[in-house]
């Protein structure tokens, strides 16, 4: 072999190990870059899937908030609406009490309160209060019957109280307290398709 096929041979080997080492480098590169792309994708990925949640988490919590003051307007003019009829039908039954007071059973009724209270007094002296609107209306009724009424100082809606002088229990048969009463324990049950 001659210097020049010699020389031919060995440029030829080393640009081939040049091709083959440049190659082995572009790959290399190639492999990092790629891998370096893919982390750098996931990440990406990762931070939207972060931002995402976290703006779908803030988009409940606005409508969670927005939801929240729908449900409590819709409560509170519930209450309103409800505390208006409560007031209409508590205005209606004291018009109905009214109304009953102008009656002769007006009077038996408060006779049979006045019986019950004594049966209960169980022989024990009682002393009898009547509302001083009714004093007209009643007081002839009592007398038939051999009681004798006091008049209250303060007027009391109708009905009657009675006292037990010993024991000094009160017994508390006023319209006024009755309607008192009616309105602590009142419960609004409207709306729920029963009926």
């Amino acid at each position: 072999m001659t210097v020049e096929e010699k020389l031919d041979n060995f440029r030829t080997i080393c640009v081939e190990n040049a091709r083959k080492d440049a190659a082995k480098s572009q790959n290399a590169v190639r492999e990092k870059l790629q891998a370096s792309f893919e982390e750098h994708k996931t990440q990406k990925n990762e931070n939207l899937r972060i931002r995402v949640h976290e703006e779908t988490v803030e988009v409940r919590r606005e409508f969670n908030r927005i939801e929240s003051e729908r449900r409590s307007e819709i409560r509170r003019k519930m209450a309103k609406r409800q505390t208006v009829i409560e007031n209409k039908i508590f205005d209606s039954v004291e018009a109905k009490l009214a109304e009953f007071r102008k009656t002769p059973g007006y009077g038996e009724y408060l006779v049979r309160k006045v019986s019950e209270a004594i049966t209960f007094a169980d022989g024990d002296s009682i002393t009898i209060y009547i509302d001083p609107a009714d004093k007209d209306a009643v007081w002839r009724t009592f007398e038939k019957r051999g009681l004798s009424p006091v008049v209250s100082k303060e007027s009391f809606g109708g009905g009657v109280r009675v006292v037990l002088n010993k024991r000094r229990i009160l017994i508390d048969n006023s319209f006024k307290k009755k309607l008192e009463e009616a309105r602590e324990r009142f419960s609004f049950d409207g709306g729920n398709g029963v009926g």
